[in-house]
């Protein structure tokens, strides 16, 4: 155990570098370059190109196909729609409907 203990001693190695020596400057709009010692760090020139943008003040929802409806008469319509629903034990049972309206 103490072997293991000093072993873990010497390999540990320094203290980890400071954070004031690991400063990169950084320009926008530059050309890369620098003399060989320098490390120069180049900003891109469109900083909100991928900021969200705001929401509108009212949402629209999208318009999306209309629905699958045939109007027979003046009184009838007949329509397909899809819908989900469970059986007794729970399980989803997607569903296509066929619906036949009349109105008295």
């Amino acid at each position: 155990m103490l072997s293991l203990l000093i072993l873990g001693i010497q390999t540990a190695g320094g203290p980890p570098p400071r954070q004031d020596d690991l400063r990169v400057p950084i320009q926008k709009r530059c050309t890369p370059g620098g003399n060989g010692d320098e490390i120069v760090v180049c900003g891109r020139t469109d900083p909100d190109q991928y900021r969200l943008k705001p929401l509108p003040d009212r949402y629209e929802p999208p318009k999306g196909l209309p629905r699958a409806e045939l109007k027979l008469s003046d009184r009838e319509e007949l329509g397909v729609e899809v819908e989900q629903g469970s059986d007794a034990q729970g399980g989803a049972i997607n569903r296509a409907m066929v619906r036949y309206k009349l109105k008295f």
